[in-house]
């Protein structure tokens, strides 16, 4: 999502976890938000290949990314601000 509001221009500020743990150890600010990507990105593709039988990858992925999206909506516009206002 870091990357999201980089390219797309929302809310310049905003500044994630991993970014502001970056500074704090003085690294370049990409750094760990990069590291982290790969990390997951590696991960992923494991479970996706060893893990997940062929016929259902296409809905794997599907369900993957439109869960990843709804959840980030729903936190970010209606439960967060709910909850922690």
């Amino acid at each position: 999502m870091e990357l999201l509001h980089y390219f797309i221009g929302w809310e310049r500020n905003f500044r994630s976890d991993e970014i502001k743990i970056s500074e704090y150890l003085g690294l370049y600010h990409w750094t760990l938000t990069i590291a982290t990507a790969i990390a997951r990105l590696f991960v992923f593709f494991i479970v996706l290949r060893n893990f997940i039988p062929a016929q259902c990858r296409v809905l794997f992925v599907s369900s993957c990314v439109t869960g990843g999206i709804s959840g980030f909506i729903l936190w970010m516009f209606f439960l967060g601000p709910l909850l922690l206002p």
